[in-house]
């Protein structure tokens, strides 16, 4: 078996566990079924066309283990009968990456996060929440943390059924980089290349780039409509697959 991306494995996972109607293989006994399955899938097709929603949650799973061991609970976590597992959950995650050994655990993952059951962030208020200046050169937000961010669309590109639909690019006001996956058809008529605008978004993957750049990477991206500037500088047109659907249209 060769290694696999652990997002690869966890979306699969998601699937089969869709599939078998809900079935989650026990914690202690994760070399069966669903492991069987998940193995069967990917050695058929290593590059699985997966619902975006488990690329999405995959990626919300991911972002919680690397960060888990610096909870407060993650002691108490660890002193359970299954501690090890989580611990393992944790390596595997940073690690980014699956091995024949840790496929296992990879597996497990879903069932593991379903019994954390981590609370989630309660709800902005749109009229409320400010958005954070964050110095240059940073991640954007805290993993897992639903937060306001003021950003502008700088490109959008092409379709990636394995990262949940469309690339869309922002900056926020000190020039750091976030990325959002979704349908172009949600945004086409309400922002241009260019415009500036507030959203509601939960990072979910700090990502440094081989140029050293901070990537982060937002989950349930919602957009502000109230906030949106339309932009005033010229955004270069090879900045948007589309097909002009996002070509800049406002005076430069």
């Amino acid at each position: 078996m060769t290694n696999n991306p652990l997002r690869t494995v966890i979306a699969t996972t998601l699937d089969v566990i869709h599939t078998d109607n809900g079935y989650i293989a026990p914690t202690q006994n994760a070399t069966t079924n669903t492991l069987t399955k998940v193995l069967a899938t990917l050695k058929k097709n290593p590059n699985p066309t997966l619902d975006p929603e488990y690329w999405q949650f995959a990626d919300e799973m991911i972002g919680f283990f690397r960060i888990f061991d610096t909870m407060p609970e993650f002691k108490n976590v660890l002193s359970m009968q299954d501690g090890a597992m989580y611990k393992t959950a944790v390596d595997t995650a940073k690690a980014d990456e699956v091995t024949p050994l840790s496929f296992p655990y990879a597996v497990a993952m879903p069932n593991l996060y379903s019994k954390l059951k981590p609370q989630k962030p309660k709800t902005l208020n749109p009229l409320k929440s400010e958005a954070k200046i964050i110095k240059p050169g940073e991640f954007m937000g805290v993993l897992n943390t639903e937060d306001r961010f003021f950003v502008k669309l700088v490109r959008v590109g092409e379709h990636d059924p394995t990262k949940g639909g469309t690339a869309f690019v922002v900056n926020d006001r000190s020039g750091n980089i976030g990325f959002f996956y979704d349908s172009p058809g949600k945004w086409e008529t309400k922002v241009q290349l260019g415009d500036c605008f507030a959203i509601h978004a939960t990072p979910t993957r700090h990502a440094p780039a081989e140029n050293g750049e901070k990537h982060t990477i937002f989950r349930s991206v919602r957009l502000l409509p109230d906030t949106i500037v339309a932009g005033t500088k010229k955004v270069d047109p090879a900045n948007d697959s589309t097909g002009g659907k996002f070509t800049c249209n406002v005076p430069f």
